[in-house]
């Protein structure tokens, strides 16, 4: 046993001697491999994987509702942000009805246009599509801001809609109107048919992303309340769109004006 301690102390010094200090490289090579079409595929590792390909692609091939047109992004709006919007806004106030009763309910939801990744065609809708449109793992949450913070994305609304590219256009529930003037001074907005008012509290359904100042939304930062629903925005849509196919109804967006940008 004393034999066998003293050769494990005998091993701790050696390795202890042997710092990293002293080795050095003294030689190195590397290449450089394309990973292309030349690569030869590997038979067993596709066969092993083909049985859950194939029941992914099941899945997501599974048809869940119609849509009645070709849904888009645009700004001022534009068909697929007026639905993605108005769908968020029916899926949030039913969790917030169960919750809290009809006596606090939601104001209106936003999203935005960069997080609406393709655009939903006309005719069946499978999963997959819907996959497509929203790839990430956002949630709906509902915000409490003060109006001094709800001016605020007022303004940000009339910056994206005045702007161009991808990400121009802020998608609004239907519960939402404000009309915009080129002067940037002046606008017109009302929530659920009653005009601004700067002193109430507006409550706000949205990702989880855009609460946390996702796309420079900034006007959610130290907010009156956020409430996380548990519902993913993906969720959301699936859920709704296969409702109303079992009623026999076609998804479709509509341009109804919410948001008007009139130059001078």
């Amino acid at each position: 046993m004393q034999n066998l301690m003293h050769l494990f102390l005998l091993t701790i010094v050696l390795l202890a001697s042997l710092g990293c200090s002293n080795f050095r490289i003294v030689n190195n090579d590397f290449e450089n491999r394309s990973i292309n079409d030349n690569i030869s595929s590997d038979a067993k590792t596709l066969n092993s994987l083909s049985h859950y390909k194939a029941s992914i692609d099941s899945a997501m091939n599974k048809r869940i509702g119609t849509s009645s047109s070709l849904m888009m992004k645009g700004s001022p709006e534009g068909k697929l942000g007026n639905f993605c919007a108005d769908v968020i806004y029916t899926q949030a106030e039913r969790w917030n009805s169960a919750q809290t009763g009809p006596s606090k309910p939601i104001d209106f939801a936003i999203l935005n246009n960069g997080g609406l990744r393709v655009p939903i065609d006309s005719g069946e809708i499978t999963i997959r599509n819907i996959y497509e449109l929203m790839p990430f793992e956002n949630e709906i949450v509902v915000v409490d801001i003060s109006g001094k913070r709800m001016n605020e994305l007022i303004r940000y609304i009339q910056s994206r809609t005045m702007g161009k590219g991808r990400k121009s256009g802020v998608p609004v529930s239907r519960h939402m109107r404000i009309r915009y003037t080129s002067s940037k001074t002046h606008f017109k907005c009302q929530i659920k048919s009653k005009p601004f008012d700067e002193t109430k509290t507006y409550k706000i359904a949205t990702s989880d992303y855009l609460a946390k100042g996702g796309d420079e939304m900034t006007f959610f930062e130290s907010p009156i309340q956020l409430i996380e629903t548990g519902i993913k925005l993906r969720d959301a849509f699936i859920d709704l769109i296969q409702e109303n196919d079992q009623k026999g109804i076609r998804i479709n967006g509509t341009l109804d004006q919410r948001i008007i940008y009139e130059p001078e």
